[in-house]
């Protein structure tokens, strides 16, 4: 409503006015919220930001439509997370009594419909979240990179008598998640002096500071920037008056707040002393060259108190790059006498010793391994500690020992075996007996080359030859070492070599031989010497036979001549045969042959076969198949031209072939002639088939299952989607899908519908596709022309006119169109009016009325929402009806206002009608 505007204190009740209704009218504010620390209100006419400085500059940033989308009740804000933010509508719709919510996106400055429907009306909205945002990351940090302390704590140097103490380090810092810091309270505890003890702060002028003693309180109501805090912390002081003071450590503890958020508690430790601590007692340390860093404070006698300065150095030594010397450890306070202590390092020699050099054993072998004299703290590589260790397998094995000064060294000997596992030999024997043309060649079985061979009696070398029959012994080593020894025996023959022959004869035929006649079977024997000297013997066989007969059976496959004796025999017979022996007697040697039959393949010669189709070769019983594609079944599946060949095996093993010619015929193609019907939905289309090629005449014809037909032509079709099969006399055949087009339909429309009162025209916008159409309207009365498209209609009642048009093939099309004969209106409501007194449209209200009508409702609205106006159940023409241009007794300004008008008809009928309104003066 309009109204004054303030701020109200929620905790106190107090109330401050910022404006007046007289003096700074805002208009209609349905709902407030803060974004980003802007105040944003809505109205029946939008959203809008809000001046708080001048109100006059407030501005719209979202724009409604009162009777289209409604009013903005009420918005609530919530934080979703420390940086993300939400703003819900709640929006009314007066006309139409619907409530909606809605997201408010200020960003870009949109209304943003999410589709959820109230079942009731939200006038005012409030949530907890609104004023209490989430929490965000507070951090204190008196010292930032933990060079005193870790953790958010701060740890400051020893004092005696301290004056003015800083509480954080230099690098004191503070983290906000939100950007700024309400406040930081700062609390001293431990004190041992009371009173004397407080803290302080130097000052900034940004920040406040209220309370004293040992509590302090920060405050800054404008929100300084984090780094004015961080200064803040740096300006704050420990002060101490008490003389002497209480030695110990004092804490400080720092708790910021943001919002409604509170950081951890953050410490600071101040140590202080009555007199200066220790720097304990002078010490003696021994390190080893390469031993790890250590703190020279742990090596000093007594008891000395951290925090003291070394000289040289930094307190810790490091054997590997820090020198030996002596180093001064030196405790030091404000307003005390310092007290030092001295760290003197030596670096101890390191022990050196060594195990030997890497070795190799032989299978079998150990090695003792002796850890030197002198040393102590043994450790060797199996864990043991003794001062030996007994080496029985390949691998590292490695020792640390220690001197007296505990400085400790390590060495490391590698240990292989060989694996020369034996030794064979491969004797060859003497050729004679009593020969030396014996010899032995060895073959040493693994280890390492090169070897050297020791065999009996002193001979060296490999192999050992030129030997008489005999055992001999070998010892091998190898480059390790390692030996294997084995024995072998060179043999000689036990006799003279003998040669053996048998000389067939015929009987009664003689032999003679050194001078004898032999007729009868003899084994004759004589000696002689050989080449290489050995003594042989030679036997002769002789075996006097009678004549021979050889009879012998046969079997031979069909097609397979059988040979015997330079014969070739293809059918069943008995064949003889008779020769003489080397002796001259007579042999006979005869042959039955039976013939079995082969297994026939039964495929034909040829087959033709069309492109793109497979056949199926079936060949005849036989008990295996291999084809020329190595397939083993009885058929094959043939899909492309060539020579198939298949090998068949019978039950009686006899094979037989057969092969077939496949040839390729040209698969059918065809080109179509395609003649569409002349108009839409008629059948007088046709397809007909041409330049067919390929395959085999005569030829098929089907069409979308209709029966085969010899001619390529099909008439009389409509338009659509056929099935075309065509079939020639060698199974080729070629099926597609053929669309006959359809004619380009003709298009009329008869144009809108038109609506006019009696006595008027109003012209139909017929229209066609055709560019030249021969047009036919009717029924033809009222209207100025039939065969145009755009006749002048003036019917004297309501009338369905029909648009009918023609192309030059006869193709034809129609639509309607309906002329509705309206009463005329009964009132009329004016854009614009002045109330300033003249008499002339001083008012707003129905003009031009029916007397018989009555207003059932009439309101209207300033740009805000606001109704100004409003009127129910008057007659049309009641004086108090119009609006005369004022609200509550005052001229409304200079402006467009809205209205809203409902009126009934005597017969019932409700008349609506809603629009914008220019006041003027």
């Amino acid at each position: 409503m309009i109204g004054a505007v303030g701020i109200a204190n929620v905790n106190t009740g107090e109330t401050e006015i910022l404006t007046t209704t007289e003096t700074d009218p805002v208009g209609y504010g349905f709902g407030l919220t803060i974004r980003n620390d802007s105040l944003y209100y809505g109205d029946g006419f939008g959203i809008h930001y809000m001046d708080r400085e001048n109100f006059q500059n407030s501005e719209m940033v979202i724009p409604l439509d009162i009777f289209e989308e409604g009013a903005i009740d009420d918005m609530v804000t919530l934080q979703l997370s420390c940086d993300s933010t939400i703003t819900y509508g709640f929006r009314w719709v007066p006309f139409e009594e619907r409530y909606f919510m809605d997201i408010i996106d200020f960003e870009n400055q949109q209304r943003i419909d999410i589709g959820c429907e109230l079942p009731f009306r939200i006038r005012s909205a409030a949530s907890p979240l609104e004023l209490t945002p989430p929490a965000c990351t507070l951090v204190v940090d008196p010292d930032l990179d933990d060079s005193t302390a870790p953790l958010l704590s701060y740890a400051a140097d020893t004092a005696c008598a301290p004056g003015a103490l800083p509480v954080v380090d230099g690098d004191a810092g503070i983290e906000s998640e939100l950007g700024y810091v309400d406040s930081i309270r700062v609390l001293l505890e431990g004190t041992l002096d009371g009173a004397a003890e407080s803290l302080s702060f130097l000052g900034q002028d940004s920040i406040q500071v209220s309370g004293g003693g040992s509590a302090l309180l920060l405050s800054a109501p404008l929100r300084p920037s984090i780094q004015a805090w961080e200064q803040a912390l740096q300006a704050l002081r420990y002060s101490n008056t008490a003389m002497p003071l209480q030695a110990g450590e004092r804490q400080v503890r720092f708790i910021a707040y943001a919002a409604n958020n509170v950081s951890d508690t953050a410490h600071a430790r101040l140590p202080l002393f009555s007199s200066t601590p220790s720097a304990g007692e002078d010490a003696s340390v021994t390190a080893c060259p390469g031993a790890a860093p250590f703190q020279l404070l742990d090596s000093l006698a007594g008891s000395p108190a951290p925090g003291g300065q070394w000289q040289p150095g930094s307190g810790s030594f490091d054997p590997a790059t820090d020198a030996p010397g002596t180093y001064l450890y030196i405790q030091s306070s404000a307003g005390c006498p310092s007290d030092t202590a001295v760290a003197t390092v030596e670096i101890a020699d390191a022990p050196a010793f060594s195990l030997g050099a890497d070795t190799i054993l032989c299978p079998g072998g150990s090695l003792l391994l002796q850890a030197p004299a002198g040393l102590q703290n043994y450790s060797w590589s199996d864990g043991s500690s003794g001062a030996s260790l007994l080496a029985q397998g390949p691998g590292s094995f490695w020792l640390q020992a220690a001197n007296s000064a505990g400085c400790a060294a390590a060495d490391t000997i590698e240990l292989a075996f060989s694996d020369l596992s034996g030794v064979s030999l491969q004797p060859s024997p003497a050729l004679c007996r009593g020969g030396s043309s014996g010899s032995i060649l060895a073959a040493p079985q693994g280890g390492l080359p090169p070897y050297s061979y020791h065999w009996t009696g002193g001979i060296a070398g490999n192999p050992l030859s030129g030997m008489p029959a005999g055992t001999y012994s070998l010892t091998v080593t190898d480059a390790a070492g390692c030996t294997q020894a084995a024995t072998a025996e060179i043999t000689e023959p036990a006799e003279p070599v003998l040669s053996q022959e048998s000389l067939q004869l015929c009987s009664g035929d003689t032999f003679t031989w050194q001078g004898v006649a032999y007729t009868a079977d003899t084994l004759l024997t004589t000696l002689y010497t050989t080449a290489e000297g050995c003594d042989s013997a030679y036997q002769l066989q002789l075996v006097f036979t009678s004549a021979i007969l050889i009879e012998e059976e046969a079997t031979a496959c069909e097609g397979e001549p059988y040979s015997w004796q330079g014969q070739l025999l293809s059918q069943d017979t008995t064949a003889c045969i008779t020769y003489a022996s080397s002796s001259g007697c007579d042999s006979t040697h005869c042959l039955t042959l039976a013939v079995l039959p082969a297994p026939d393949a039964g495929l034909p010669d040829s087959l033709l076969l069309c492109g793109g189709s497979t056949a199926v070769l079936q060949a005849g019983p036989a008990a295996g198949y291999t084809w020329l594609d190595g397939s083993q079944g009885s058929s094959i599946e043939v899909g492309s031209p060539g020579l198939y060949s298949v090998t068949l095996t019978g039950d009686n093993g006899c094979v037989g072939n057969g092969s077939t010619e496949v040839l390729l015929v040209p698969p059918l193609s065809a080109a179509f002639s395609l003649l569409p019907p002349g108009c839409t939905g008629e059948e007088n289309g046709e397809i007909t088939v041409a330049g067919l090629e390929g395959g085999s005449p005569p030829y098929q014809y089907e069409l979308s299952g209709s029966a085969p037909q010899s001619s390529p032509v099909f008439a009389g079709l409509p338009a659509g989607s056929y099935e075309l099969g065509i079939s020639g006399s060698n199974g080729c055949r070629l099926d597609t899908v053929l669309v006959l087009p359809g004619p380009v339909p003709v298009t009329a429309d008869a144009g809108p519908a038109r609506s006019i009162v009696p006595g008027e025209a109003a012209p139909l916008l017929g229209s066609t596709n055709l560019l030249v159409p021969i047009v036919q309207w009717s029924p033809p009365e009222g209207l100025s022309c039939t065969d145009c498209l755009t006749p002048q209609a003036s019917p004297a009642q309501t009338q369905l006119y029909q648009l009918q048009v023609t192309d030059s093939l006869g193709c034809t099309a129609s639509d309607e169109v309906l002329v509705t004969v309206e009463e005329r209106q009964g009132f009329a409501m004016p854009n614009a009016f002045s109330p300033n007194g003249d008499g002339r449209n001083d008012a707003l209200g129905p003009v031009f009325a029916m007397q018989e009508l009555r207003v059932r409702r009439f309101m209207v609205f300033n740009r805000w929402g606001a109704m100004l106006h409003e009127r129910e159940n008057l007659p049309i023409g009641d004086p108090g009806l119009p609006w005369d241009g004022t609200f509550k007794g005052q001229a409304a300004p200079v402006e467009v206002y809205a209205y809203y008008i409902e009126v009934e008809w005597p017969d019932g009928r409700v008349q609506q009608d809603q629009g914008e309104v220019s006041l003027l003066r």
